[in-house]
Protein backbone atom coordinates (compact mmCIF):
# COMPACT_ATOMS: atom_id res chain seq x y z
CA UNK A 1 0.00 0.00 0.00
CA UNK A 2 1.37 3.34 -0.96
CA UNK A 3 0.56 6.88 1.48
CA UNK A 4 -0.57 8.64 -1.32
CA UNK A 5 -2.39 12.08 0.36
CA UNK A 6 -4.83 12.36 -2.70
CA UNK A 7 -8.25 12.83 -1.38
CA UNK A 8 -11.44 12.69 -3.03
CA UNK A 9 -14.48 15.04 -1.44
CA UNK A 10 -17.40 13.14 -1.11
CA UNK A 11 -20.70 14.19 0.41
CA UNK A 12 -24.42 13.42 0.04
CA UNK A 13 -27.60 15.41 -0.21
CA UNK A 14 -31.25 15.00 -0.70
CA UNK A 15 -31.00 17.78 -3.57
CA UNK A 16 -29.75 20.91 -2.08
CA UNK A 17 -26.93 22.31 0.51
CA UNK A 18 -27.12 24.77 2.42
CA UNK A 19 -24.66 28.14 1.61
CA UNK A 20 -22.19 27.75 4.21
CA UNK A 21 -21.42 24.43 3.79
CA UNK A 22 -21.27 25.34 -0.15
CA UNK A 23 -18.77 27.90 1.04
CA UNK A 24 -16.38 26.49 2.75
CA UNK A 25 -16.48 23.27 -0.01
CA UNK A 26 -15.86 26.22 -2.41
CA UNK A 27 -12.57 27.53 -0.24
CA UNK A 28 -11.48 24.26 0.04
CA UNK A 29 -11.37 23.48 -3.62
CA UNK A 30 -9.69 26.89 -4.51
CA UNK A 31 -7.14 26.80 -2.17
CA UNK A 32 -6.09 22.90 -1.83
CA UNK A 33 -6.90 21.64 -5.74
CA UNK A 34 -3.55 20.23 -4.90
CA UNK A 35 -4.63 17.60 -2.96
CA UNK A 36 -8.16 17.36 -3.41
CA UNK A 37 -8.19 15.24 -6.41
CA UNK A 38 -12.28 14.79 -7.78
CA UNK A 39 -15.73 15.50 -5.84
CA UNK A 40 -18.26 12.86 -5.52
CA UNK A 41 -21.85 13.34 -4.64
CA UNK A 42 -24.96 11.12 -4.67
CA UNK A 43 -28.42 12.49 -4.26
CA UNK A 44 -31.59 11.33 -3.47
CA UNK A 45 -33.92 10.62 -0.77
CA UNK A 46 -32.54 7.50 1.09
CA UNK A 47 -29.51 8.18 3.13
CA UNK A 48 -27.64 4.95 3.12
CA UNK A 49 -28.28 4.28 -0.39
CA UNK A 50 -26.80 7.51 -1.13
CA UNK A 51 -23.71 6.38 0.98
CA UNK A 52 -23.15 3.56 -0.97
CA UNK A 53 -23.64 5.26 -4.38
CA UNK A 54 -20.87 7.71 -3.41
CA UNK A 55 -18.32 5.16 -2.34
CA UNK A 56 -18.55 3.05 -5.47
CA UNK A 57 -19.06 6.40 -7.70
CA UNK A 58 -14.97 7.06 -6.00
CA UNK A 59 -14.05 3.58 -6.37
CA UNK A 60 -15.21 3.46 -9.80
CA UNK A 61 -14.50 6.91 -11.35
CA UNK A 62 -11.70 7.93 -9.67
CA UNK A 63 -8.04 6.57 -8.51
CA UNK A 64 -7.20 8.48 -5.16
CA UNK A 65 -6.26 6.75 -2.14
CA UNK A 66 -8.57 7.99 0.85
CA UNK A 67 -12.33 9.95 0.57
CA UNK A 68 -13.26 12.19 2.72
CA UNK A 69 -16.58 11.94 3.63
CA UNK A 70 -18.61 15.33 4.64
CA UNK A 71 -22.46 15.55 6.23
CA UNK A 72 -23.67 18.32 4.56
CA UNK A 73 -24.37 20.84 7.94
CA UNK A 74 -20.64 20.24 8.75
CA UNK A 75 -18.18 23.00 7.86
CA UNK A 76 -14.36 22.50 8.27
CA UNK A 77 -11.72 25.24 7.93
CA UNK A 78 -8.42 25.40 5.87
CA UNK A 79 -6.37 24.57 8.98
CA UNK A 80 -8.37 21.57 10.32
CA UNK A 81 -8.41 20.16 6.51
CA UNK A 82 -4.56 20.22 6.41
CA UNK A 83 -4.29 18.83 9.71
CA UNK A 84 -5.92 16.26 8.73
CA UNK A 85 -4.45 15.17 5.80
CA UNK A 86 -0.56 16.11 7.35
CA UNK A 87 -1.69 13.29 9.70
CA UNK A 88 -2.65 10.20 7.20
CA UNK A 89 -0.86 7.27 7.41
CA UNK A 90 -2.79 4.46 5.90
CA UNK A 91 -0.11 2.10 7.74
CA UNK A 92 -1.05 2.78 10.68
CA UNK A 93 -4.60 3.69 10.45
CA UNK A 94 -6.76 3.27 8.02
CA UNK A 95 -10.16 5.50 9.38
CA UNK A 96 -9.55 8.88 10.14
CA UNK A 97 -11.72 11.17 11.34
CA UNK A 98 -11.97 14.93 12.85
CA UNK A 99 -13.92 16.25 15.63
CA UNK A 100 -17.36 16.88 15.21
CA UNK A 101 -20.27 17.08 18.06
CA UNK A 102 -23.58 15.71 17.93
CA UNK A 103 -26.58 17.05 19.98
CA UNK A 104 -28.08 14.25 22.08
CA UNK A 105 -30.46 14.54 25.10
CA UNK A 106 -27.96 14.50 27.84
CA UNK A 107 -26.05 17.55 25.79
CA UNK A 108 -23.91 17.53 22.84
CA UNK A 109 -21.24 14.55 22.55
CA UNK A 110 -17.70 14.08 20.73
CA UNK A 111 -18.99 11.69 17.52
CA UNK A 112 -15.58 9.19 18.31
CA UNK A 113 -16.24 6.12 21.07
CA UNK A 114 -13.92 4.05 22.62
CA UNK A 115 -14.37 0.30 22.92
CA UNK A 116 -16.74 -0.80 25.78
CA UNK A 117 -14.94 -3.31 27.91
CA UNK A 118 -17.89 -4.61 28.69
CA UNK A 119 -19.25 -6.05 25.37
CA UNK A 120 -16.46 -5.32 21.99
CA UNK A 121 -19.63 -4.62 20.24
CA UNK A 122 -20.41 -1.40 21.44
CA UNK A 123 -19.05 1.65 21.81
CA UNK A 124 -18.32 4.95 24.52
CA UNK A 125 -18.17 8.31 24.38
CA UNK A 126 -14.97 10.35 24.96
CA UNK A 127 -16.08 12.19 28.11
CA UNK A 128 -14.88 16.15 27.37
CA UNK A 129 -12.61 15.66 30.13
CA UNK A 130 -10.78 12.40 28.83
CA UNK A 131 -6.63 12.66 29.03
CA UNK A 132 -6.82 10.84 25.38
CA UNK A 133 -7.96 14.15 24.09
CA UNK A 134 -4.69 15.34 25.00
CA UNK A 135 -3.08 13.27 22.24
CA UNK A 136 -2.72 14.38 18.48
CA UNK A 137 -4.17 11.15 17.78
CA UNK A 138 -6.14 8.47 19.41
CA UNK A 139 -5.96 5.36 17.54
CA UNK A 140 -7.49 1.72 18.20
CA UNK A 141 -11.03 3.36 18.59
CA UNK A 142 -14.76 1.59 18.36
CA UNK A 143 -15.92 4.14 15.63
CA UNK A 144 -15.83 7.76 14.48
CA UNK A 145 -18.76 10.09 12.83
CA UNK A 146 -19.03 9.22 9.18
CA UNK A 147 -19.98 12.70 8.79
CA UNK A 148 -16.29 13.97 8.89
CA UNK A 149 -13.93 11.04 7.98
CA UNK A 150 -11.08 10.06 5.96
CA UNK A 151 -11.38 5.95 4.52
CA UNK A 152 -8.36 4.50 2.68
CA UNK A 153 -9.59 2.78 -0.61
CA UNK A 154 -8.72 -0.72 0.83
CA UNK A 155 -11.53 -0.59 3.40
CA UNK A 156 -14.02 -0.15 0.88
CA UNK A 157 -12.52 -2.88 -1.86
CA UNK A 158 -12.02 -5.44 1.07
CA UNK A 159 -15.59 -5.03 2.25
CA UNK A 160 -17.34 -4.98 -1.18
CA UNK A 161 -15.03 -8.40 -2.10
CA UNK A 162 -16.40 -10.20 0.54
CA UNK A 163 -20.02 -9.47 0.30
CA UNK A 164 -22.59 -10.40 -2.39
CA UNK A 165 -24.68 -7.23 -1.61
CA UNK A 166 -23.84 -4.64 -4.49
CA UNK A 167 -24.23 -2.00 -1.37
CA UNK A 168 -22.73 -3.24 1.16
CA UNK A 169 -21.10 -0.70 3.03
CA UNK A 170 -23.96 1.61 4.79
CA UNK A 171 -27.08 -0.18 5.68
CA UNK A 172 -29.91 0.54 8.20
CA UNK A 173 -32.22 -1.90 10.14
CA UNK A 174 -33.57 -3.04 12.83
CA UNK A 175 -31.77 -5.63 15.24
CA UNK A 176 -33.33 -7.63 18.17
CA UNK A 177 -30.43 -8.47 20.03
CA UNK A 178 -28.28 -7.34 21.71
CA UNK A 179 -29.36 -3.18 20.71
CA UNK A 180 -33.26 -4.09 20.47
CA UNK A 181 -32.91 -1.02 18.16
CA UNK A 182 -32.66 0.65 14.70
CA UNK A 183 -29.28 0.03 13.39
CA UNK A 184 -27.79 3.41 11.70
CA UNK A 185 -25.78 3.09 8.95
CA UNK A 186 -22.76 4.18 10.12
CA UNK A 187 -22.61 1.48 13.25
CA UNK A 188 -23.05 -0.79 10.08
CA UNK A 189 -20.20 0.49 8.34
CA UNK A 190 -18.08 0.41 11.54
CA UNK A 191 -19.12 -3.15 12.48
CA UNK A 192 -17.36 -4.30 9.58
CA UNK A 193 -14.30 -2.06 9.49
CA UNK A 194 -13.62 -4.23 12.78
CA UNK A 195 -14.52 -7.48 11.19
CA UNK A 196 -11.70 -6.94 8.76
CA UNK A 197 -9.79 -5.23 11.68
CA UNK A 198 -8.88 -2.13 10.42
CA UNK A 199 -7.75 0.88 12.66
CA UNK A 200 -9.96 3.64 13.44
CA UNK A 201 -8.37 7.21 14.75
CA UNK A 202 -9.23 10.37 15.30
CA UNK A 203 -7.31 13.44 15.09
CA UNK A 204 -7.93 15.62 17.55
CA UNK A 205 -6.88 18.95 16.49
CA UNK A 206 -9.01 18.89 13.08
CA UNK A 207 -11.99 19.73 14.22
CA UNK A 208 -15.67 21.58 12.73
CA UNK A 209 -18.49 23.52 13.34
CA UNK A 210 -22.04 20.93 13.05
CA UNK A 211 -24.57 23.26 11.42
CA UNK A 212 -27.72 23.10 13.40
CA UNK A 213 -30.56 25.57 15.24
CA UNK A 214 -26.89 27.17 16.52
CA UNK A 215 -23.21 26.38 15.91
CA UNK A 216 -22.09 23.76 17.78
CA UNK A 217 -18.02 23.17 17.70
CA UNK A 218 -15.59 22.70 20.03
CA UNK A 219 -16.63 26.23 22.12
CA UNK A 220 -20.08 25.00 22.50
CA UNK A 221 -19.44 21.51 23.47
CA UNK A 222 -17.15 22.70 26.67
CA UNK A 223 -19.00 25.35 27.69
CA UNK A 224 -21.91 23.23 27.84
CA UNK A 225 -20.08 20.92 29.86
CA UNK A 226 -18.66 23.53 32.07
CA UNK A 227 -21.71 24.89 32.73
CA UNK A 228 -23.26 21.58 33.40
CA UNK A 229 -20.35 20.97 35.85
CA UNK A 230 -21.41 24.84 37.58
CA UNK A 231 -25.33 23.85 37.86
CA UNK A 232 -24.04 20.86 39.81
CA UNK A 233 -22.41 22.38 42.63
CA UNK A 234 -23.64 22.46 46.12
CA UNK A 235 -24.40 25.60 46.62
CA UNK A 236 -26.53 25.15 43.52
CA UNK A 237 -28.40 22.37 44.31
CA UNK A 238 -32.36 22.42 44.69
CA UNK A 239 -33.98 20.24 47.28
CA UNK A 240 -35.09 20.74 50.64
CA UNK A 241 -31.80 21.30 52.03
CA UNK A 242 -30.96 24.90 50.90
CA UNK A 243 -27.61 25.63 50.68
CA UNK A 244 -25.41 28.45 51.99
CA UNK A 245 -26.11 30.35 48.91
CA UNK A 246 -29.75 31.20 49.18
CA UNK A 247 -30.19 30.13 53.26
CA UNK A 248 -31.72 33.14 54.63
CA UNK A 249 -32.18 35.31 51.56
CA UNK A 250 -35.58 37.09 51.43
CA UNK A 251 -37.97 37.49 48.32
Amino acid sequence: MTNNKKVVLGWIDGGSITSGFAAHVSGLLLSRGDVIENVVVATGPYLSANRNVMVRTFLENTSAEWLLSLDTDILIDLDSFDTLIDSLDVEKYQVLGGKYYVPLANGPELGAQTFNKDDSDSGVWISHDSPLLDQPIIDNLHSVGAGFMLVHRTVFETIAKNAANPMPWFQDYWKDYPSNGWISDDIHFFAQVRKYNFNVALCTSATSTHLKSSSLDDNAYLTYHAYNKYQQEKHYQSGKGKSWWVKGKKR
